[in-house]
């Protein structure tokens, strides 16, 4: 009896944390968008009526999330202010962040103690990431759906990334390496590359349910007119822009402080996965997201961040200090 109250008081306590952070962070979004809801109401409008541009028209998903949300709010008589309503969504997409990091975070073993405060080294970092930005409900959700993927693996509910990549690649295009990581995680690389059947099927049927989302979404809404960030064109002339400019070191600075050089310094003590799940994501995503995207908007690699390189940094200094205690 006196275990169970303990395991319900750790719980108890827990859920209290992480709701606290999911406010703590709404409270930085609140702050950095309350002069600018008029156009959060706009976006999400243009994406109902077809009328945004690309990409954002095509990620579909949280823009009708939010608007059953906001429909249901409508109705219970919770709230008849969008914005309002749409911050108390964000506050529950925050949760479930948290929530499924933690348990991730868990399955690499580290200390519940170091979570917590790596997790809330990234809820510092989300309130960082807002330049230029508005709730950004598909990005989160981005990392929400990677969470879950790296989750189902580690339990070997591998075909569950099949209904979840089609539901990811609804909502963001970028989704489309979450069958690269199942691959990686069940590769065996001596004495030659090779990956058992069912996997390999199970990654390759997620592919092509990703594929035909992302063809199908834009034929049946049809072409839209491209943004270009700044007026910059795609790939070099963006890469170049990135590269220059102040606030690119600034806000990457801001947002992540020195956990990306932290985890790469104690690449070593990674486990295996980690290594598996780096090579797979991490390159690709930071070429892909310096020519297409603007890193000065920080937000767009906290994928990568909250999947590899906090987890790395926890794990490094976790390894360290244990190694340390065995020495004295």
């Amino acid at each position: 009896m006196a275990a169970g109250r303990r395991r319900l008081g750790t719980l108890s306590g827990l859920i209290g944390c992480l709701a606290a952070l999911s406010l703590l962070t709404v409270a930085a979004q609140y702050r950095s968008l309350f002069d600018t809801g008029s156009m959060q109401i706009e976006r999400h409008v243009a994406i109902l009526q077809n009328q945004s541009l690309d990409p954002w028209q095509f990620r579909v998903l949280s823009a009708y999330l939010v608007e059953g949300y906001l429909f249901l709010v409508r109705e219970l008589g919770w709230s008849q202010d969008p914005m309002m309503a749409m911050l108390m969504f964000r506050g529950l997409q925050n949760f479930l962040l948290f929530a499924l990091a933690w348990l991730f975070y868990r399955t690499l073993k580290i200390h519940p103690l170091l979570v917590l405060i790596g997790l809330s080294i990234l809820a510092w970092g989300m309130g960082q990431a807002y330049f230029e930005s508005d709730l950004s409900f598909n990005l989160y959700f981005d990392i929400i759906f990677y969470l879950a993927a790296v989750l189902l693996i580690a339990r070997r509910r591998d075909a569950w990334l099949i209904p979840l990549s089609l539901l990811a690649a609804l909502n963001r295009e970028t989704s489309l390496l979450i069958p690269w990581l199942l691959i990686a995680a069940r590769a065996e690389w001596r004495p030659r590359p090779r990956v058992d059947r069912q996997p390999l099927l199970i990654a390759i049927g997620a592919m092509l349910v990703q594929v035909a989302v992302y063809f199908l979404v834009r034929w049946y809404l049809g072409p839209k007119a491209p943004f270009h960030p700044h007026d910059v064109a795609w790939g070099w002339e963006l890469l170049k822009y990135n590269l220059s400019r102040w606030e690119t070191w600034e806000l990457l600075g801001a947002t992540f402080g020195i956990i990306p050089i932290v985890s790469l310094i104690v690449f070593r003590r990674w486990p295996a996965i980690l290594h598996r799940y780096f090579w797979a994501m991490v390159p690709v995503w930071l070429v892909l997201h310096s020519l297409l995207g603007v890193l000065a908007e920080t937000r767009i690699l906290l994928v990568p961040y909250v999947l590899v390189l906090l987890p790395g940094a926890l794990i490094g200094v976790q390894s360290r200090v244990q190694e340390d205690a065995h020495v004295d």
